[in-house]
Parts: structure tokens; C-alpha cells; sequence
């Protein structure tokens, strides 16, 4: 094959071994090879050496003026690189003027002028030697119809890792450390996710009823009455003996109050039992969990909630803040030389009674507009841990509907708020 004129781009002088092994006739194709330096080349392998993105591009770039200025020193044999394969220096610069689609500021379009300059006076046309980081010289060139090499990928140098990458990488680590020790705060039922499924409850409010009665009943007996002539029937009784046996009793007249009041009573709670079991039957408590699952603890937790309305929201101080209270019992009458001890009379307590008890370090806040704000704050919650917000009671003011509860979380360490959506869901059928 004749001899070959190559026109190399700075890309394969910076990141092929174009002085140091490339066997440039096998990626030429050609028996003899004249390489040809542009001064467009040497203008930027300049601006690589000053200006370099990295320490190694730049050390590799001065490395390559050095290696052509020693060819350029000898005028012997310094210019050939090996048998069939020798490096000419173009000492003009060409004239753009005959290119008027060439820009003179853009360094690959001096660089195609060069090749073209050189074709108006040579026999044997350039060709140009480019990698694939010069995608849009290899355009231009075919424009011009000049023909393109390209070297195997697998010829390039290996990137060398230089001291600035080395501490760039150093600091991306440290940066990647320092955002990942931050909290990350979740929210969710104790249920566990992000919906709460609400069952219709189909409450028998008369048989629950007559459960509370019954224990009501136990607690409160009537009086057993004797027959209406129980004490005729006794035979003759001294005075003392009925002192004795019957002034310690309360009187006829008194038990049969007590009986006829005890079941008024008995019907009044009744009529409140039914209705707070109605209410029971439209009430839900809710517990919703707070999770860190990050690395490091989070202090000054906010938790911000919307509820819509349609219902009472209320915290859980226990059911009866929401039932009616029984009527107080009719008192047991005594006898008048029965020594009387004043009574205790305990308050009833629900059996739904769960109150939850304060804590210093948390706080919870409800504020009614015509739906309700839910603030909850909490001082510190550890990694890998997990709280638990002051249950909240929902009343709803006909049957439980499905809706959504939107909800910010933020504390010390976070670089921003945190939003979500827990759902509460209705169960059909």
C-alpha cells in the first residue's frame, strides 16, 4: 500500500500511546505512515497542559509537548517513530477564508481546513485520526468528504487516578456519610402501614344492655319484703325482743321506697346504657406509631396532622369522656339505732376506661376549626426506635366513612419536611 498522511486529533496524542507503542500502520492500514502535528493540535495540547480538567490530563498533556519537542529538536532521525512511520510538523496555520463554513474560534474546524490545505497540494489525499470523543469533527470531516480512522477502543491509555481525584473521591465519601447520618422519620398505625380498616360494628345494644344490668343488679340488691302479717305471726313477742330483732331493720315503709327508687334506677341505666353502647357502635380509636429508621436519634419531633370533619375528634382519656354517666344508686335505708358509717361512693368507670398517662417529653395539641390541626411533639426518638402518639378517639356523627389524613414531620436534622397520607378505610359488607 502507498504511503499514508495522518492527521491526528488531540484526543489520541492525550489518551492513546501515540509516541509510545500505537503501531500506527496496523491502525492506518498502510505500510508507511507520515504523521502530521497541526499547529491547531499544538495550540490546544498547550491549553490541556494549563488548563486540564484533571492533574493527570494535564501531566499527560505536558508529558506529549515534551515527547514533540524532542522529535522536533533532532532533524536526524529523532522523527521517525519506527520503521515505515515518521512525524512532520505543519509550521502554518491555514486560511480560513478559503473555508468560509469553517469557524476560526472552533479548534476542530482549523484542524479540517489543515487537512483540506494540505489535499489542494498533495498528490495523496490526509486522512483524519480521531477517537469517538470527536463525534462532531468526524461530521465535519465527512462533509468535506475526508476520509476517518479510528483506533480499537482497547488501545486507549487506562484513566490514571491523580491526587485531586483521589481527594474529590475522598469527599464525595465523606459527603455520602455526612447525608446519610440523618434521621428518617415515618409514620404509620400500630397496625402497621398506611390504612386503618374500620369494620361496621353490629352492636346488640339490648343483649349488652342486659349484660351491665344484671351486673348492676348484683351490686345492688333489693330488699327481701316479709309477708304482710310477719310480725303478728311470730306469737307474743316482748318489747325488749322487738327492740331487739326489728328496730335494727329499717321499716316496712322504707324498704318498699328503696325497692320501687332501686328500680327507677335500674331503668335509667338502663336508657344510658343503650345509649352509650350507640355511641360505642360509631366510635374509633386510633394509635399511630412513629419511626426512626435512620442513623442517628431525632430530637424535636413535630408531627402536624389534617383531619376533615364529619365527627368528634377527642384525645383518648378513656370512653368516659364521651358516655353519659349513670345515675347515682337510691340510698340503702337503715335503722334508727343501726349505727350509720358514711358511704364511699366510687365513681363508675367504663369498662373501656384506658387513659393514657402524661409524659414531660411529649405533648399533644387538637384545635377545631371546621375540620381539626393534630400537633404532636415528641423531644427525642433513638435510631432503630420507635414511639407511640396519644391515642385519639374519633366520634363520628352517623356511621364511620373512609378519609384521609395528611400529615408533615420535621426535626432537628432534617434538611426538609416530610409529607404523607395515612388512610382510614371503610369496610363494606
Amino acid at each position: 500500500m502507498s504511503q499514508l498522511h495522518v492527521f491526528p486529533d488531540v484526543n489520541i496524542l492525550l489518551h492513546f500511546p501515540a509516541f509510545d507503542g500505537l503501531d500506527w500502520k496496523k491502525v492506518c492500514q498502510s505500510d508507511e505512515v507520515v504523521i502530521h502535528i497541526a499547529q491547531p493540535v499544538l495550540g490546544e495540547l498547550n491549553k490541556v497542559k494549563d488548563t486540564g480538567r484533571t492533574k493527570a490530563v494535564r501531566k499527560r498533556a505536558s508529558a506529549t509537548i515534551k515527547r514533540l519537542g524532542a522529535l522536533l529538536k533532532d532533524t536526524s532521525k529523532a522523527s521517525e517513530l519506527s520503521t515505515g512511520v515518521r512525524v512532520v510538523f505543519e509550521s502554518e496555520s491555514p486560511r480560513l477564508e478559503n473555508f468560509p463554513k469553517l469557524n476560526e474560534r472552533v479548534n476542530d474546524d482549523i484542524l479540517i481546513a489543515a487537512i483540506l490545505t494540505f489535499n489542494t497540494s498533495s498528490e495523496c489525499p490526509a486522512v483524519l485520526l480521531t477517537d469517538d470523543d470527536g463525534l462532531a469533527l468526524q461530521v465535519k470531516a465527512g462533509d468535506y468528504g475526508i476520509r476517518v480512522f479510528e483506533p480499537e477502543e482497547c488501545l486507549r491509555i487506562a484513566p490514571e487516578t491523580d491526587d485531586e481525584d483521589k481527594e474529590r473521591e475522598k469527599l464525595r465519601r465523606e459527603n455520602e456519610s455526612l447525608r446519610s447520618r440523618i434521621p428518617e422519620i415515618s409514620l404509620e398505625f400500630n397496625s402497621g402501614g398506611c390504612k386503618f380498616f374500620v369494620q361496621k360494628k353490629a352492636s346488640d345494644i339490648e343483649s349488652q344492655g342486659r349484660r351491665e344490668i344484671a351486673a348492676l343488679k348484683r351490686r345492688f340488691q333489693p330488699f327481701q319484703l316479709p309477708p304482710s302479717d310477719g310480725i303478728q305471726n311470730q306469737g307474743p313477742v316482748s318489747a325488749f325482743a322487738r327492740l331487739a330483732l326489728y328496730d335494727r331493720e329499717p321499716s316496712l315503709e322504707q324498704k318498699t321506697a328503696y325497692n320501687d327508687a332501686l328500680s327507677r334506677y335500674f331503668q335509667q341505666c338502663e336508657n344510658v346504657l343503650r345509649k352509650n353502647t350507640e355511641i360505642d357502635s360509631r366510635t374509633i380509636v386510633l394509635t399511630l406509631v412513629i419511626k426512626n429508621t435512620g442513623t442517628v436519634p431525632a430530637e424535636d419531633v413535630l408531627i402536624s396532622m389534617h383531619f376533615p370533619n364529619g365527627f368528634k375528634l377527642f384525645e383518648n382519656c378513656g370512653k368516659h369522656a364521651i358516655h353519659e354517666r349513670l345515675p347515682e344508686p337510691p340510698e340503702k335505708p337503715t335503722g334508727i339505732l343501726q349505727i350509720r358509717m358514711p358511704e364511699i361512693h366510687l365513681p363508675y368507670l367504663s369498662p373501656y376506661y384506658d387513659a393514657v398517662p402524661r409524659d414531660s417529653d411529649r405533648s399533644l395539641s387538637i384545635e377545631e376549626t371546621n375540620s381539626y390541626d393534630v400537633k404532636f411533639e415528641v423531644k427525642k426518638i433513638r435510631q432503630g426506635f420507635s414511639d407511640t402518639i396519644t391515642p385519639l378517639m374519633l366520634v363520628f356523627e352517623e356511621q364511620p366513612f373512609s378519609f384521609f389524613i395528611d400529615y408533615t414531620i420535621i426535626c432537628d436534622g432534617m434538611p426538609k419536611a416530610k409529607s404523607g397520607k395515612l388512610h382510614i378505610v371503610e369496610e363494606i359488607g
